[in-house]
């Protein structure tokens, strides 16, 4: 889903996908300062309303983006959340990734996927 998706930002760059050492399916994107997970432990799992209105601020346009382009992520929490920090050392950009389970919400003709229910949960822990 990476390879297909390109968005204004808030997605990790691909700079290289295939097989290494002849069985390792492998991606290589940037590298982060963090990520949500670990900002939420270093905090005790405790943000101030101001932090988690930022990230959110800055979460939102990223999701809207990719739903723009027909794209359910399907397994947003912390950890799949990349943080650069600015040059205050403060969170400064939000980055999602891990669309392995990712998936588009629009057939070929423009038509909605149909709507299943009692389907269970998808993700990961």
């Amino acid at each position: 889903m990476y390879i297909i998706y390109i968005c204004s930002g808030g997605v990790p760059k691909v700079w290289w996908y295939g097989v290494f050492d002849s069985h390792y399916q492998a991606l290589v994107i940037d590298l982060y300062d963090t990520s949500l997970r670990d900002l939420l432990r270093h905090h005790n799992h405790s943000l101030p309303i101001p932090t988690i209105v930022n990230i959110a601020t800055k979460l939102l346009p990223i999701l809207a983006d990719i739903h723009n382009h027909s794209i359910i992520h399907r397994d947003i929490k912390p950890h799949n959340i990349g943080i650069r920090q600015g040059h205050d050392g403060q969170p400064d950009e939000y980055y999602l990734f891990d669309f392995g389970i990712s998936k588009t919400y629009m057939l070929s003709d423009n038509e909605h996927i149909m709507f299943r229910d009692n389907k269970g949960e998808e993700g990961t822990e």
